[in-house]
């Protein structure tokens, strides 16, 4: 059972918290398909070695979209979410923040306000790749037995339904872990890393 963190997302709270952790986010960096991070860079940010980024253009967007994208993704699928932090149960180490969960925990939601090209990924139905470890950790952490991935741009939404895949969640907690070894043990993370 995950257990639950009373913080406000986006407060200094709530990104120490996510340093002292390995957030959704942080899971495409930690299975190579980020296209904005890289391990290195990663570990430079757990390790406090790194100053914090501001947001950029599009972070920006995601954040003064995300509570009109969560209000029609409620209205389509009827389903109520709200915004939650969470450590994974038994690892704890293992965090997310949650655009939306629903009040049984069955549903985990997760927003994107993306580009032309993602969005008409997810029109076809598809999560595009570099989000699938995101929504594979979100599933982990929860428990829950569906992440409903909701691509909203000019005004429409996709939803794509995700179910858990165990032997990638397997994969993905084995990466983590040995990342996650890395940081506590303050040593650099080396090519052994992509080949776990």
């Amino acid at each position: 059972m995950a257990f639950r963190r009373e913080l406000d997302q986006n407060t200094p709270d709530w990104l120490a918290w996510r340093r002292g952790g390995i957030g959704a986010s942080d899971a495409p960096v930690v299975m190579g398909v980020s296209p904005w991070m890289d391990l290195e860079t990663l570990w430079l940010d757990k390790t406090g070695r790194l100053r914090p980024a501001p947001a950029n253009g599009a972070m920006r967007r995601g954040q003064r979209l995300e509570p009109v994208a969560r209000a029609l993704y409620t209205r389509v699928t009827g389903i109520e979410v709200r915004p939650i932090c969470l450590e994974h149960g038994t690892e704890r180490w293992m965090r997310a923040s949650f655009d939306g969960l629903s009040a049984d925990g069955r549903v985990a939601l997760e927003i994107k306000c993306p580009g032309a090209s993602d969005h008409g990924t997810a029109l076809r139905g598809c999560v595009p790749a570099k989000y699938v470890p995101q929504v594979q950790h979100l599933l982990a952490v929860s428990g829950a037995g569906v992440c409903h991935y909701w691509s909203f741009r000019d005004d429409e939404g996709a939803l794509v339904e995700v179910a858990p895949d165990p032997a990638y969640i397997a994969r993905l907690i084995e990466r983590e872990r040995a990342f996650w070894r890395h940081v506590v043990e303050d040593r650099r993370p080396g090519p052994e890393l992509v080949r776990v």
